[in-house]
């Protein structure tokens, strides 16, 4: 309630720690005063407030975040000025901490459409964003739903931004163990030709470094097969004096 917006600003950093050791009363009312602070007709106040939110989540029953957050979670992930883009790079900071609360039919229906719609956001650090946690959301929903998270994920690899497909291909590797074959085959490894090609020498020598943990995942036969197959992209990879 201060009037100037710093005290609120910094009063954001507060809050996670506060919350988990106060009452359920003092939480319904903490709670209800950071909806507040999101919502804040200062930019400045509503960037700190989307910047904490994840640290407060993660102290937060699931309960509670759909009862009080959810709404505010949503009407933030979904501004779409440009200004705002840094405050929807933090909402995918907090979706990863609370696909980790959620189940497998919750996550299939909030997470895998939320990180849809952050894939495909107009803004290219928002895209960065979800590349830095691939391997978080992959662990957070379990093996079933991280697969079907590969089309979205695999359109990121011929984003326009040379660093949104340089960091979909280095993050992509500690998410493999999580991912099915067929959905590799299907959505990622197709993209590969064109990778090989790129103009960019730091996305070929990013997919030279995963190619081979790819291979290894699809195995012999799944290397083979396909139009374009993996060894033909291991093949122009490797008359590449740069990557």
């Amino acid at each position: 309630a201060a009037e100037w917006f710093s005290p609120r600003c910094a009063s954001c950093l507060l809050f996670p720690a506060v919350y988990q050791f106060a009452s359920d009363t003092v939480k319904a009312d903490l709670r209800k005063l950071y909806v507040g602070l999101c919502n804040d007709d200062a930019p400045m106040v509503k960037r700190s407030a989307a910047k904490h939110l994840a640290g407060l989540t993660a102290v937060m029953d699931k309960k509670d975040f759909f009862g009080s957050i959810q709404p505010t979670f949503a009407k933030l992930a979904g501004e779409d000025t440009d200004w705002q883009d840094v405050i929807r790079v933090e909402m995918v900071k907090t979706l990863v901490v609370l696909a980790e609360k959620l189940d497998e039919k919750e996550n299939r229906e909030m997470t895998g459409e939320r990180v849809s719609k952050f894939c495909a956001d107009k803004s290219w650090r928002v895209r960065l964003q979800v590349t830095r946690s691939i391997a978080e959301f992959c662990k957070a929903v379990g093996p079933a739903i991280a697969s079907e998270l590969m089309k979205p994920i695999g359109d990121l690899l011929k984003d326009q931004q040379q660093e949104v497909r340089v960091s979909t291909i280095e993050n992509f590797k500690n998410a493999l163990e999580l991912v099915s074959v067929e959905s590799l085959q299907t959505h990622i490894v197709p993209r590969f030709q064109d990778l090989a090609m790129d103009t960019s020498t730091n996305v070929r020598s990013a997919l030279a470094k995963l190619i081979g943990h790819v291979a290894a995942k699809v195995g012999r036969n799944g290397t083979l097969q396909g139009q374009p197959s993996l060894l033909s992209t291991v093949m122009e990879l490797l008359k590449d004096e740069i990557a």
